[in-house]
């Protein structure tokens, strides 16, 4: 089965750090030659807030987007295993009649028929809700890895927000010190090698790779267990048609 959907929240979590690493008023501040140096910070801290609003913003929306089409994608796939498996019924109860249509059979050759069928509609029953169950608890992991890096993503662009803020603001109250500008982008790195730093110890990937192979591996064996069932019913009937099922 696809992983489209750990693919689309790895994106996800990729373009966020990448709106977040664009938050860097310190790439901005230059020693002012000609310009007062506090009339320099407050500029730079009324361009600072209104790029970053902007950044967070486009954040959020990436993170509601990718959401969103997480789900747009899952839909469309629970529509297409749906219609496979409406298909797939439809096919077996042809075989079914085709079988019941035969002429010269028993009555204990139309009771294995019947006990085929039963039998067989029973390892598909089994079978539909052991995937159903590894597809829900696959989609219910990557939905809580999603939202969970979502609030430590927004948790630490709130901490930089905040530690840029109290920069400009220490720089502001200092700006008459020649090394004003020095100490609020020094200020401004840290912060942000610390966002960067929690964005490292935040990615998913590993994880989103665990929830994949564990439920590939539960779909694995539950078509073994119907793979058997199927050659155990079969080998059964055949025995008792004394030939091969059309």
């Amino acid at each position: 089965m696809k992983t489209t959907s750990s693919k689309i929240l790895l994106t996800t979590i990729m373009t966020s750090i990448m709106v977040l690493l664009q938050i860097s008023p310190a790439m901005a501040i230059v020693k002012p030659s000609n310009a007062d140096a506090c009339t320099h910070i407050t500029t730079l801290q009324s361009t600072n807030e209104a790029e970053m609003a902007t950044h967070i913003a486009i954040m959020q929306t990436n993170f509601a987007t990718r959401l969103a089409k997480i789900t747009t994608d899952q839909a469309a796939v629970d529509q297409k295993v749906a219609t496979a498996r409406v298909n797939a019924h439809n096919q077996f109860e042809e075989k079914i009649k085709s079988m019941e249509s035969q002429t010269g059979l028993t009555d204990t050759q139309k009771q294995a028929i019947e006990t085929y069928k039963t039998d067989m509609n029973q390892a598909e029953t089994t079978r539909e809700t052991a995937i159903d169950k590894a597809r829900t608890t696959y989609r219910t992991n990557l939905s809580n890895s999603a939202l969970a890096n979502q609030r430590t993503l927004t948790n630490a662009v709130n901490v930089y927000k905040t530690a840029v803020q109290s920069a400009f603001a220490t720089a502001s109250t200092n700006c008459g010190d020649g090394t004003a500008l020095t100490t609020l982008k020094a200020s401004i790195k840290t912060a942000r090698e610390t966002l960067t730093t929690t964005r490292t110890a935040t990615k998913t990937t590993n994880e989103i790779k665990q929830y994949t192979t564990t439920r590939n591996d539960a779909i694995k064996a539950a078509n073994k267990v119907f793979t058997d069932s199927v050659a155990q019913y079969t080998t059964t009937l055949t025995s008792a048609l004394k030939r091969i099922p059309r």
